[in-house]
């Protein structure tokens, strides 16, 4: 039975690997985003296609990316809620692992007699 949890164990930390890599993909593809759009705010009071361009993000932001980002939230909360159930289980399995480490405890044999 340890062997499938440790097994169930391992399983579930390669899929939050796999969950915090394509969410660090995600996350260092927003802040390259955050950044062009800073480049087109900056560049906006004076080039036109820069500002057609903010115009046209800021319309999208309002429709497609809205539900997207409604998906990135979801997203993070199921991770959280992943995460969380990780932390449970290894407290489990460390207050498990305690309590077996420790020595048995052996019943103290009674008399009938007391010898002094």
């Amino acid at each position: 039975m340890a062997t499938n949890s440790a097994l169930a164990l391992k399983q579930m930390m390669q899929d939050l690997q796999l969950k915090r890599e394509a969410l660090s993909e995600q996350l260092t593809a927003f802040h390259t985003l955050q950044e062009e759009v800073g480049v087109l705010r900056q560049k906006a009071p004076t080039d036109p296609l820069a500002r057609m361009r903010l115009d046209k993000l800021g319309h999208a932001m309002q429709g497609e990316l809205g539900s997207l980002n409604q998906r990135i939230i979801d997203g993070l909360e199921q991770l959280q809620s992943h995460f969380q159930s990780l932390e449970q289980s290894f407290k489990q399995t460390g207050e498990g692992a305690a309590t077996s480490a420790t020595a048995p405890q052996l019943a103290k044999p009674t008399f009938g007699r007391q010898f002094i």
